[in-house]
């Protein structure tokens, strides 16, 4: 019989609490099998489950450890994950259809989940970024014009001084920056390529979890044979499965790659990001102006390079200013003093080695703001 759980992302601050309290405690708490691999995605650290290595650098896949999934009808597109992930999946998926057609485990209602019909996998994450920050962009000119600061624009220059304090003051929540994005709750957590998804529903109604999978007479079956095949399910989203990089029975399958342990996997299928933030963030602002510049014919034009070497030379110290504050806010690094971000400031404007100023600016931030994300979590609630 189907339970009842209200919760929904509409619902007020106070009315979600308890609601989602609800799911979380009582959620899978029927199932009669084993559920230690059940995990809150959601929680702090391990949000960020294969955005952030075991030393806590922020990696992508390697675009050669991506491969598409063996096993499924792709005819109508293709779904990928990382090679080992993909196998398990494929192993998972055939030992499944062995069990509806030859056992009488699988209970015949037409059920969703017993197909693992697969909704999604491995999404670019500089894809997801560039589709954000074009949705942001125009949310930015759309308020250039309704606060009538439009009328002050008639240059780059202009624009810049008058676009800065709307990405600034929404940077903690909305952030600008591709680290920042990447670690945000607005980057997919597909994007990570430990994952597959399937049978498509709404994630943000509660209710809709448990019609459709927690309720559903074979649902426990999926729960047990992702315990079995090394994965992980999300408690939040109970048709997404991680790849458990702690599970002995997942390194099995990396194995095949010449990966025996959780660093091997980060060594070989993951690539750290040393790509600098301010140069992507004054692309996309330059994106932001050319943008503008077709609904207001009367700006002048500047190519991309040319905006970006004045950024470099004239218009440095401004900038400089502004991607400090902007990455200030994006990761709420609220231990400096005024005073020692202007001398973090000068220190910026008189370097001539400006990416090796900004690395190590970036590496104080990450020191001081840092959590064990993701993978030590995961070990401290596995034992491991």
């Amino acid at each position: 019989m189907a339970r009842n759980f209200d919760g929904k992302n509409t619902d007020s601050s106070l009315r979600m609490f308890f609601n989602r309290a609800n799911y979380n405690l009582n959620s899978f708490s029927d199932l009669s099998i084993n559920t230690e691999h059940i995990t809150d995605f959601s929680l702090g650290e391990l949000r960020l489950y294969g955005r952030i290595s075991h030393n806590q650098s922020l990696v992508v896949p390697q675009k050669s450890a991506i491969t598409k999934f063996k096993g499924f009808d792709q005819s109508l597109r293709p779904l990928r994950a990382i090679n080992f992930v993909s196998d398990a999946a494929d192993a998972m998926s055939r030992q499944l259809i062995k069990q509806t057609l030859t056992s009488g485990k699988v209970k015949k209602n037409n059920s969703d989940t017993v197909s693992l019909a697969l909704e999604k996998g491995y999404t670019d994450p500089f894809v997801n970024y560039e589709t954000y920050v074009s949705q942001i962009n125009e949310i930015f000119i759309n308020k250039l014009y309704s606060s009538k600061r439009i009328i002050k624009i008639n240059d780059f220059n202009s624009f810049f001084d008058n676009v800065a304090p709307f990405i600034l003051s929404f940077a903690a929540n909305s952030p600008y920056s591709f680290s920042a994005y990447h670690k945000s709750v607005q980057q997919d957590p597909m994007s990570c390529g430990l994952c597959v998804q399937f049978s498509p529903i709404d994630l943000s109604l509660d209710q809709t979890k448990e019609d459709t999978f927690l309720s559903d007479p074979n649902y426990p079956l999926i729960v047990e044979m992702a315990r079995q095949y090394g994965f992980l399910i999300d408690k939040n989203a109970p048709n997404r499965l991680y790849a458990d990089l702690a599970s002995p029975i997942m390194l099995r399958y990396a194995s095949a790659y010449g990966i025996n342990s959780t660093e091997d996997v980060f060594r070989t299928s993951f690539r750290t990001i040393n790509i600098s933030n301010y140069e992507l963030v004054f692309e996309r602002i330059i994106n932001m102006y050319k943008m503008l510049s077709k609904r207001k014919e009367d700006l002048p034009f500047k190519t991309k390079s040319q905006l970006l070497e004045e950024s470099r030379t004239s218009n440095r110290p401004r900038f400089l200013r502004f991607y400090l504050l902007l990455r200030r806010n994006e990761e709420q690094y609220n231990q400096i003093s005024e005073r020692d971000f202007n001398i973090k400031l000068q220190q910026a404007k008189t370097n001539l080695d400006l990416n090796s100023f900004l690395s190590t600016f970036e590496r104080e931030i990450k020191s001081l703001t840092a959590n064990p994300y993701g993978l030590s979590a995961l070990a401290r609630k596995n034992g491991r």
